[in-house]
């Protein structure tokens, strides 16, 4: 299959590298979204030919110029913009990243509308900056009016009263704009109380030499992935691997697994847990079978992190590997074995299943203490939901914007052809549980039974028992 031939929804190395351009920075700005443990990821480099480099060159020369219409055509398009009858400062407290959210707020103050932005800048610490949060909101301190968080804060701080629901400012045409997962993991109690920012998701990566020689195309369900592992790997390549260590890095993979085989935590609309099924039993089966029966998956997986999982498959020790689209930096690296040579697959389901990824977003919101709510509102439209912010940060930082039709720009679509898998991957994937209680679930819970069940202290079917009833338990005292 020739790597540009995204119809059968897969997506090159090359291309997903084009779309995402990750840096220091992204890392930083996504390890949260995911492996939260994940440490910074070096810029992706390559050692091109002469050839290849004066191709580079002129692909430079190219992009340059193409970003000198671009930011002309953004002028035309952010000058438009209207606050309407808003107007006063909006305190913006966010994580610095590479300096692109500093470059927006400048950007947004230099349109000259009633409405300004003071920039409050954090380090990229996401622990650090969600305490600054709830030390500030439960004091409640009205310094910010706009917050940038994590996709999980968005029901705590709700829950706690920190934060304001927005739904008198959306509109249908507005909800429009986002991948209905991503709005869904900001809604609690039928209100919304964040946008999203910019956004992540698991991908199924996979060796596309090696199912290139072997005459395969890339898989669509559990089984077929377990096939090709099992006739692929080597004894110096696992058949597929993931990041089995005990963090919020598990919950995502697992909960991956759990849709996959047609089941649910939970009913978000009722809160009634679900998660004592046996489609919960049969994903952690799949996972003690890929360890110990079929092994594909080595024992040592419940000691890999993020860093390890990539490192890995960088490395050209796995077929296939489950990690998140910010992950990738490391594939592509110049020392990598595994560079020029991979690809990458939305998530994949049991047969006759829907596929889910798990997603990793960042969010922004309107403090329930700010004195100037419209004006905050307006920032976030600007953010949110006009191109020329998003590409930015899409450009600069590396990140995956949030909004649906950024995927369809010319420049972004004519630069790589990589927007076709990631919207499929969008379209099709899911929150973690919303709820205030979902932190203490996914540690406490989740993490733990499923560490127990990947080291067989537990069986799959003692596992979901006591994931419903813990959880449960634990849900009740957030009622």
């Amino acid at each position: 299959m020739s790597e540009n031939d995204f119809s059968k929804k897969t997506i090159s190395r090359r291309n997903l590298v084009r779309l995402m351009g990750l840096s220091v920075s992204s890392a930083a700005l996504l390890a949260a979204c995911g492996d939260n443990t994940a440490t910074t990821a070096p810029v992706a480099t390559t050692a091109p030919s002469t050839t290849a480099a004066a191709a580079t060159t002129a692909a430079a020369g190219a992009t340059t110029a193409a970003a000198s219409s671009t930011t002309a055509a953004a002028g035309a398009t952010t000058a438009a913009f209207s606050v309407g009858s808003a107007s006063g400062k909006v305190v913006w407290a966010t994580t610095k990243g590479g300096g692109t959210p500093k470059k927006l707020a400048d950007t947004f103050n230099a349109l000259g509308t009633p409405v300004t932005i003071d920039f409050q800048e954090f380090a990229n610490d996401s622990q650090k900056l969600h305490d600054q949060f709830v030390t500030v909101f439960g004091a409640k301190d009205s310094t910010y009016d706009l917050i940038a968080a994590d996709m999980p804060w968005a029901p705590e701080f709700a829950a706690a009263g920190y934060l304001m629901p927005l739904d008198k400012y959306i509109t249908p045409a507005f909800k429009q704009n986002f991948f209905e997962g991503s709005l869904q993991g900001t809604t609690l109690k039928d209100k919304i109380y964040g946008i999203p920012w910019y956004q992540n998701v698991g991908l199924l990566f996979y060796r596309k030499d090696i199912l290139d020689k072997a005459g395969l195309q890339p898989p669509k369900t559990f089984d077929e992935m377990n096939d090709m592992a099992a006739k692929l790997q080597t004894s110096d390549m696992y058949g597929y691997t993931f990041a089995g260590f005990k963090n919020e890095g598990l919950t995502a993979m697992w909960l991956e697994l759990l849709w996959g085989f047609g089941g649910d935590f939970w009913d978000p609309s009722t809160g009634k847990v679900l998660v004592n099924s046996p489609e919960a039993e049969a994903s952690l089966q799949w996972m003690v079978d890929a360890i110990y029966n079929k092994k594909i998956t080595p024992e040592k997986v419940i000691t890999f992190k993020g860093p390890d999982l990539q490192a890995t498959f960088a490395q050209g020790n796995a077929v296939f590997a489950r990690a998140f689209a910010s992950g990738i930096s490391d594939f592509d690296k110049a020392d990598a074995k595994s560079k020029g040579k991979w690809g990458a697959v939305p998530m994949l389901a049991a047969s006759g299943k829907k596929p889910a990824g798990c997603l990793g977003n960042w969010n922004l919101s309107i403090s329930a203490t700010s004195k100037n709510p419209d004006a905050a509102w307006k920032v976030i439209e600007y953010l949110t939901s006009t191109l020329d912010p998003q590409k930015t940060m899409a450009v600069n930082e590396g990140v995956l914007p949030s909004l649906k039709s950024a995927f369809d720009d010319p420049q972004i679509k004519n630069a790589n052809a990589a927007s076709g898998i990631l919207v499929d991957a969008f379209n099709t994937a899911k929150p973690r549980p919303v709820t205030p209680a979902y932190p203490q679930i996914s540690t406490e819970v989740i993490q733990d039974l499923v560490t127990k069940v990947l080291s067989k202290q537990v069986t799959p079917k003692d596992a979901v028992a006591q994931m419903q009833s813990k959880s449960e338990a634990i849900l009740a005292k957030f009622k």
